[in-house]
């Protein structure tokens, strides 16, 4: 085959691929935005941040819970942690919260809690197991809603503004 023929074969194949990754792309509101593939939060036990020293997702069956995965050395999730705190503020007697810090350092969490002024419920996955048991990456932040039966039903990865969570906590839980 000559290098004419594999350069053009070459430009082809990347024309599809890019073709089909913008077809996903526009075919979806955002690319972020996923199905939170219907995973069971039940048997899930955290460390928390003080008391509880341990906090079971088991314990929130009944009330809709969004759980926000965020590190101190994340700048995004430093970002969108007061847009949580109000919508906590304001939904938070409908709607669990439960922020939880992954692969950090717990000492360098608690400093940013203090700084952020985050008053819901915090707990720590050290080693991101919870989390990939849940469905999520690595990507941070990752914010998982889950319905009130216990099941993960979206699972969004990257910054969340404040008016994008009360879309979201109006689409999956009415508040």
């Amino acid at each position: 085959m000559s290098r004419t023929v594999r350069v053009f074969a070459a430009l082809a194949v990347v024309a599809i691929v890019g073709a089909g990754a913008s077809m996903l792309v526009r075919s979806r509101s955002d690319p972020r935005d996923t199905s939170g593939g219907h995973v069971s939060v039940a048997g899930v036990v955290l460390e928390g941040f003080g008391s509880p020293a341990k906090i079971d997702l088991s314990a929130y069956r009944g009330h809709p819970l969004v759980i926000n995965y965020w590190a101190s050395w994340c700048a995004f999730c430093v970002a969108e942690m007061p847009g949580f705190q109000k919508a906590y503020e304001r939904v938070g007697s409908d709607v669990a919260f439960l922020g939880v810090d992954v692969m950090d350092r717990v000492d360098a969490a608690k400093v940013l809690q203090r700084q952020t002024g985050v008053r819901y419920p915090l707990a720590t996955d050290v080693d991101a197991s919870v989390l990939r048991r849940l469905g999520g990456g690595l990507g941070m932040p990752t914010t998982f809603f889950v319905d009130k039966d216990g099941y993960v039903v979206e699972r969004f990865v990257g910054p969340l503004t404040s008016s994008a969570l009360d879309k979201r906590l109006r689409k999956h839980f009415g508040v």
